[in-house]
């Protein structure tokens, strides 16, 4: 469900909106007849556990040996 607002009321509205945003609802508003800003909750991201996937990605020796000069030149 999405609440639709005119910016003019933003100033007297503006707990209202952030609410029923945090609550998961979205809120557009609106100047006229042309949405401006979208208002939807932020996801709270999982907390990163270092060194979960150990050893799924590797670096080659030459990683950051120069690149050839037919890369530069936007040759094959």
């Amino acid at each position: 469900m999405k609440t639709i607002i005119d910016i003019r009321e933003l100033p007297i509205r503006i707990d209202e909106l952030l609410a029923l945003a945090a609550a998961g609802q979205e809120v557009i508003l609106y100047d006229g007849v042309v949405a401006r800003v979208r208002l939807v909750p932020m996801v709270q991201r999982k907390n990163r556990m270092p060194g979960l996937h150990l050893g799924a990605v590797s670096v080659s020796e030459d990683f950051d040996a120069p690149l050839p000069e037919s890369f530069w030149l936007g040759e094959k």
